[in-house]
């Protein structure tokens, strides 16, 4: 897991950074939490609208649209936007007024389930000011209905490049599946070399009771059909690691 007890390994972050790209990763280095904040509202501002909306806005944090520059905590200056997939066309139109506001290109939103207050007051402002909303809850409610989910990984697995989740709520377990980009922010110092490493970790996870753990190595991908490989057919066509220092 680490060289020295309590510091992140090096090596490991360069194979888990190497074996992503094999698995179609996207992978950034970034200052901590904020950090890995910071990124997210960089690939949203890069990531298609989504074709369907939700139907409720009493949960979202709206702002004025405003071109501004952001620090993005060390995050590398990688264009994503030719790795964003474009919206598919015909998306169903919604009667609800309010609603319509919602369907600004401009208007994106974010699915952020089980932030501490304190973080998500940090994205709200800063999201409030891009003019982007945040969805914290009822994601079954919003299906399709948000360009991009962001999660928070218990621990990594290096040679396979997979990022462990544990999730405790409905809300965080959709979040990964249902929007087209989905980011991750991993503590470099969770980060083990090898699955057998990480044995006694996992073990503990599956103790806690009504926990889902899932294993993601890069977006969601299938070659069900003549062996031609698809990305995001059950799942996201993006995935992002902000890998934390």
């Amino acid at each position: 897991m680490s060289n020295v007890e309590g510091q992140p390994s090096l090596s490991a972050t360069s194979e888990f950074m190497k074996k992503a790209q094999a698995v179609s990763t996207i992978t950034v280095e970034v200052k901590g939490l904020r950090g890995a904040l910071d990124y997210l509202l960089k690939v949203t501002s890069q990531a298609a609208p989504a074709s369907l909306l939700p139907t409720k806005s009493s949960e979202f944090a709206q702002g004025p649209n405003q071109d501004q520059k952001q620090d993005f905590g060390g995050a590398q200056n990688q264009d994503l936007g030719q790795a964003q997939k474009q919206a598919p066309a015909g998306a169903p139109e919604q009667a609800s007024g309010q609603v319509n506001d919602l369907t600004s290109p401009r208007k994106k939103l974010m699915a952020v389930p089980g932030l501490s207050q304190e973080d998500l007051a940090y994205l709200e402002k800063k999201a409030s000011e891009l003019g982007f909303g945040l969805i914290r809850g009822g994601l079954r409610e919003r299906l399709a209905g948000f360009e991009v989910a962001f999660s928070v990984a218990a621990f990594g697995i290096a040679e396979t490049a997979t990022c462990v989740l544990e999730n405790e709520s409905e809300d965080s377990r959709l979040a990964g599946m249902l929007a087209e980009t989905h980011v991750v922010a991993l503590d470099k110092k969770n980060l083990f070399e090898t699955s057998r490493e990480a044995l006694g970790v996992l073990e503990k996870a599956l103790e806690r009771p009504a926990n889902f753990v899932s294993f993601i190595s890069g977006p969601s991908r299938t070659s069900d059909i003549e062996r031609v490989l698809s990305l995001g057919v059950h799942g996201p066509f993006h995935f992002h690691v902000a890998l934390m220092d």
